[in-house]
C-alpha cells in the first residue's frame, strides 16, 4: 500500500501485471488486497489463464465480472 496526495493505492502483482485499486477513504489494506486477489481469481477461472493477451481477449467479460463483484459485493 502507498499514499500519494490522499489517494492510497493497493496493488498486487502476478505474472508480470499489476493488479491496482485505489481509494480517497482510509481504508484497512487486508480486504482490499483479499479483493483483488479474488478477482484474480474469478479472471481466471473464467478466462482459463491469467496473462496479458487473455486480459485484452476479454476485456469485456473482465470489466463486467468487476463490475457485478464490486457493486453487488460477491467478490
Amino acid at each position: 500500500m502507498q499514499i500519494i496526495d490522499g489517494v492510497s493505492y493497493f496493488f498486487a502483482k502476478k505474472f508480470g501485471i499489476y493488479f491496482v485499486a485505489t481509494t480517497k477513504q482510509n481504508s484497512a489494506p487486508g480486504p482490499v488486497i483479499d479483493i483483488i486477489y479474488r478477482l484474480m481469481k474469478m479472471i481466471r477461472d473464467y478466462c482459463g489463464v491469467l496473462n496479458e493477451e487473455s486480459i485484452r481477449k476479454n476485456f469485456v467479460l473482465i470489466y463486467e465480472i468487476i463490475d457485478e463483484a464490486i457493486d453487488y459485493g460477491h467478490a
